[in-house]
């Protein structure tokens, strides 16, 4: 074997020894996924999942048709994917930390605002699903949101809602998972302040995930034995979603 060749391939193989394995990205650096607006962006919408993240069944969820919608109504989305970016595991079960959840809706709307501004700030909407419900309330005055949408949120961690944030509440009268009666406090209180808060009768957890037609059982929490119903209701889901829509329109 030539000299030269052996050097080359002693070569290769130290770096391949020094490299290892392809680090997995830090939050700051994670790629969201983006849905481009119809023409020149309105405002930033950050879209944040219930526990178990974004599914490759997009069918079953709702953020990318709603997604879809929001763009096509002059709004730049993005999904921010707390799951992938933080490398959360079981977050249905406890493995999640509500921060890193808002940390995550937080580096996504500064993700949308590079990418969507066209030298002027865009004003920012956040809107949330159960734990990502959650994390919108936190993440609204860490963004500077204007305007935050939360889906049958978990309301037990909280005592009360920014007044400098207009809200809209979307929950399920038969919600056992995350039960509306937590929430009474801060509705009486964010109501004073103009907050909107829609209750469906008859309606269950998880009332816009198609995955759940025909209704399942899941568990009650990480601490607990018990089971609840989780349920799509199309009634429901079209309701909520095109008053979602209205509450953003940017337009007079």
């Amino acid at each position: 074997m030539p000299a030269r060749f052996s050097i080359l391939v002693a070569l290769m193989l130290l770096a391949s020894c020094g490299t290892g394995p392809t680090p997995a990205p830090s939050p700051q650096d994670f790629v969201f996924e983006h849905f481009e607006a119809a023409g020149l962006a309105e405002s930033v919408v950050v879209l944040a999942p219930g526990c178990g993240g974004v599914s490759d069944r997009a069918h079953t969820q709702p953020m990318r048709p709603l997604a879809r919608r929001l763009a096509e109504s002059g709004q730049h989305v993005v999904i921010a994917d707390y799951e992938s970016a933080f490398g959360m595991r079981n977050t249905c079960n406890g493995g999640a930390r509500l921060e890193d959840v808002a940390e995550a809706i937080r580096l996504a709307a500064i993700q949308g605002t590079n990418r969507a501004s066209r030298g002027d700030r865009l004003p920012v909407s956040l809107v949330g699903w159960s734990l990502g419900g959650s994390g919108v309330f936190i993440a609204g005055d860490r963004t500077g949101a204007d305007r935050v949408v939360a889906l049958y949120p978990d309301c037990s961690p909280f005592a009360s809602l920014s007044q400098n944030i207009a809200y809209l509440v979307l929950t399920g009268e038969e919600d056992r998972l995350t039960p509306l009666s937590e929430c009474a406090d801060i509705r009486r209180r964010s109501e004073a302040s103009g907050a909107q808060w829609v209750t469906y009768p008859g309606v269950y957890h998880g009332f816009d995930y198609k995955a759940f037609r025909g209704g399942q059982s899941v568990q009650a929490s990480a601490f607990s034995d018990g089971f609840v119903a989780v349920q799509y209701d199309e009634d429901a889901s079209v309701d909520a979603h095109d008053r979602i829509i209205g509450f953003l329109d940017r337009q007079p």
